[in-house]
């Protein structure tokens, strides 16, 4: 598996069940994961909360056909979009300097984001064109008020 393609969670994934799994499956997967994750029985309630949260919303899509459908999907449709970026960023070598693009994961979203290698420079050009722009503006003013003499 390559560094830009990260595992997709499903709520397959969230029920521990595999996605051809049978209605019958789906249905046991949750009770013994409502039974063990009970905020009761679970040390920490807010973490068994948030986990019930989680599986129940995941049995409610899959127990649904309509539903169930609609995620098998959407699932695909991830797994396509993520393998055509890891195919356009697997083009050349990544480690090579090509044409000054590095492909990297956003460290939150987890998106691919292209990024220069001279993203830098363009805020320092910036900077300095300022800069000289300041001190020109500064110079003719000096100038016309003959506080320095006309060269």
């Amino acid at each position: 598996m390559s560094l830009l393609r990260r595992k997709l969670v499903t709520h397959y994934d969230n029920l521990k069940v595999a996605s051809n799994a049978p209605d019958v499956v789906i249905r046991a997967a949750y009770r013994v994961l409502v039974q063990q994750n009970h905020p009761d029985k679970f040390p920490d309630r807010a973490v068994a909360e948030h986990r019930i949260k989680i599986i129940n919303k995941a049995y409610e899509v899959l127990s649904d056909p309509g539903r169930r459908k609609e995620h098998d999907e959407w699932i695909a449709a991830q797994s396509a979009h993520a393998a055509r970026i890891e195919a356009k960023a697997s083009v050349g070598e990544p480690n090579k300097n090509r044409a000054g693009v590095k492909a990297s994961l956003h460290k939150t979203t987890g998106q691919l984001t292209w990024r220069s290698r001279l993203e830098g420079w363009g805020r320092r050009a910036e900077r300095i064109a300022l800069g000289i722009a300041l001190v020109l503006l500064v110079w003719l003013l000096c100038v016309d008020t003959q506080i320095i003499p006309r060269l």
